[in-house]
């Protein structure tokens, strides 16, 4: 057998099937603000590595290393792409290009190129037998990767030379080189649907990883499922109509990239990204467009926070969201449709306003400072102050009011309680607390009125 085969040996796939706690895209998520690219990433994938080669002995080496080589195809191309949009800062660059992550190519391009050997070591892939997805993905978030020139693949080895083991001395540097990667970037694993819409949406985002059982190529060139379970893990990269554009870790006329006939189901697809730090730490979100009124999204949960009448407070169901929607029309909906996620820090020195227009917080040193009466119990950051005791937003008036009733009406039902119980007497330090009672409850009465008519 060579490499350069329409059917090969092996393969490297253990069935390992996703867990209670594990992400799933479109539903329960772990990628967090992913940086999508519409154009696609044929243009992203690395030239091709392949698992299988003629030893220097004459033997044939298959490392059964696919899982590993195909994360490694979806992260290289997801991170070529970023470094062409210039989504890192300068300093991550330089820092890639410093310790061997990224070389310049021909054509001036920046190539991410990252240890397939290392990622199939460390995540403990047995020979002839292979790892499986998750396995590979939690050794790929866990200790991050370490560039090819690190601990790279050397043509001719034996598998037994592929496998061997690392000197402690480059083991300690990846372990190094590994954490300071996922430092500066993020990576983050989790299963996709194996059905059209959620494989095209995830594909937006990176290329994913898909088990297959490879069958036969038919004179089109389009290659059919065989029977059985699979044994085998690609990276899908595209969809030309219902065929799927797979990169493999095998050759076929001397090409890793095959085409799947529509009738190839596709199998437990997982989704790898990666992102620069600050696009998906957990920001609080402030929702802005020039020329609106502002207001701010906390970002804890999966209600909004709405600024109303100079009083910022959370919204507790979406009925309650969706009539404020409609009392605020022209702001509120231009607004919801129209925004986008930002961290404090990128909004430095601006005033969010009210619906009204007045002035309830800044921007200062990267974290919002509230101003004004404006109380808030979430977590808005460099805010401390606690929502009062009797209410914070304008809602508030009528249970301000009551409130109020009530402790004017204390003082009438004391009274009641002596006219029938002679025997409890009142003395005036009695009289006194009633008094003030009956004082606080007219201010809070007067308070909500003044509130109830903003």
């Amino acid at each position: 057998m060579n490499t350069d085969q329409n059917n090969f040996m092996g393969g490297g796939l253990i069935i390992e099937p996703p867990r209670p706690k594990d992400w799933y895209f479109g539903g329960l998520s772990g990628v967090t603000d992913p940086i999508r690219n519409k154009a696609g990433f044929k243009r992203y994938l690395d030239t091709g590595r392949p698992q299988s080669w003629r030893a220097h002995d004459g033997s044939f080496a298959d490392v059964y290393a696919c899982v590993s080589y195909a994360l490694a195809a979806s992260v290289t191309a997801k991170m070529n792409y970023l470094l062409d949009a210039g989504a890192f800062t300068q300093t991550a660059v330089d820092w890639l290009f410093d310790n061997g992550y990224v070389t310049e190519d021909v054509g001036g391009r920046f190539r991410f190129n990252m240890s397939r050997r290392w990622l199939a070591k460390l995540s403990g892939t047995v020979p002839r037998v292979g790892n499986s997805l998750r396995t590979v993905a939690e050794t790929m978030r866990t200790m991050g990767p370490v560039p090819e020139t690190l601990w790279p693949t050397v043509d001719g080895m034996t598998e037994a030379e592929y496998y061997s083991d690392i000197k402690d001395s480059i083991l300690e540097k990846g372990r190094a080189l590994g954490a300071e990667f996922l430092a500066r970037f993020t990576y983050s694993w989790e299963w996709v649907m194996p059905d059209d819409t959620n494989i095209s949406q995830s594909l937006l985002i990176a290329p994913v990883e898909a088990c297959v059982k490879m069958g036969f190529r038919d004179k089109e060139g389009l290659w059919h499922r065989a029977i059985g379970d699979a044994n085998h893990a690609v990276a899908k990269w595209g969809a030309d109509g219902a065929i799927d554009e797979i990169r493999d870790s095998y050759k076929s006329d001397g090409s890793f990239d095959r085409r799947f006939a529509p009738d190839f189901d596709l199998e437990s697809t997982m989704l790898h990204d990666v992102n620069p730090v600050h696009a998906t730490e957990k920001p609080h979100m402030f929702e802005f467009k020039e020329g609106y009124l502002y207001f701010v999204n906390d970002g804890t949960g999966i209600l909004p926070c709405l600024y109303a009448a100079k009083m910022l407070r959370p919204v507790t169901n979406f009925e309650e969201f969706g009539q404020f929607l409609a009392r605020n029309k022209e702001v509120a909906e231009p607004i919801q449709s129209r925004t986008e996620n930002v961290l404090a820090s990128q909004i430095e020195g601006q005033e969010l306003r009210d619906f009204k227009g007045e002035l309830v917080a800044k921007v200062i040193d990267g974290k919002v400072t509230l101003v004004g009466s404006v109380s808030y119990t979430g977590g808005i950051a460099g805010s401390d102050q606690k929502k009062p005791w009797y209410g914070s937003s304008v809602d508030d008036s009528v249970s301000l009011r009551l409130k109020g009733f009530v402790l004017m009406a204390l003082p009438l039902v004391m009274m009641f309680v002596h006219q029938f119980y002679p025997d409890i007497t009142q003395d005036a330090v009695t009289a006194a607390f009633e008094g003030a009672f009956a004082l606080v409850g007219a201010v809070m009465v007067i308070i909500g009125q003044a509130r109830a008519k903003k």
